[in-house]
């Protein structure tokens, strides 16, 4: 929104709902998460419970795979504690893609079992 007292252009109104879009998606995202028990329907789930080992399954790749989706985790928990003690937010512009590369390496990592 303009903070000049002009008129709000079109574009500036689309621009603002496309964001408030994204917060609200990511919000409920979250509240979905937080409010769920992942690992209980994952041990669960009928689907997982036939699942067997790769016949070329490797025990330290898989570790390896795991331990950098964890890190890269940390990292974006660590980026909460940046902008909280610094208000310096440049560490935003990667959180989308450490999200998507912490995600992608469990993946990775399932694949790989």
């Amino acid at each position: 929104m303009s903070y000049n007292h002009q008129p709000i252009t079109e574009k500036e109104k689309e621009l603002w709902f496309r964001a408030e879009m994204n917060k609200r998606q990511f919000e409920a995202i979250g509240y979905r998460l937080i409010n769920s028990d992942i690992e209980n329907e994952i041990i669960n789930n009928q689907y997982y419970l036939k699942i067997s080992k790769s016949a070329n399954y490797s025990n330290i790749e898989v570790v390896q795979w795991l331990k950098n989706s964890w890190n890269t985790e940390r990292i974006l928990f660590q980026n909460l504690d940046i902008i909280a003690n610094t208000q310096q937010a440049f560490c935003m512009q990667w959180a989308f893609p450490q999200a998507y590369y912490a995600v992608f390496g469990n993946i990775i990592a399932m694949l790989k079992l």
